[in-house]
């Protein structure tokens, strides 16, 4: 049997992006507020967003990301039934830095280049 392989006409990351960015903004706002809970919940929703890149990460680079973001639930749990606030903050801001560099690291971030390249691409 001879499959072709098809690929998608359409692309989505721009959309994945544009939510990403709202998602960033809403968990500055959160965080500023000491809205902790909510910002953990779109954090989590940045995870969703990332997971596959994650994954893909791991397995071509061995980062680990999907164990740090498993054992960070973990202790966001714990934090959470004891109420330690200055932990819940603490863990919100380690698991918005490791989804921002998820982020970067898949492509999806900041876009560098050399110094004195033309603005043409």
């Amino acid at each position: 049997m001879n499959e072709t392989r098809q690929i998608s006409e359409f692309n989505e990351s721009i959309f994945q992006i544009q939510r990403l960015h709202y998602h960033w903004v809403s968990i500055a706002k959160y965080r500023e507020n000491g809205q902790l809970l909510r910002a953990k919940w779109k954090l989590d929703s940045i995870e969703i967003e990332l997971k596959y890149d994650a994954k893909l990460l791991d397995d071509k680079e061995d980062t680990k990301y999907t164990k740090k973001l498993k054992e960070l639930e973990e202790r966001f749990n714990t934090a959470l039934k004891n109420r330690n606030l200055k932990e819940i903050y603490d863990l919100v801001r380690e698991k918005e830095s490791i989804l921002r560099e998820i982020q970067q690291e898949s492509g999806k971030g900041t876009k560098y280049k050399a110094l004195g390249e033309d603005d043409m691409d």
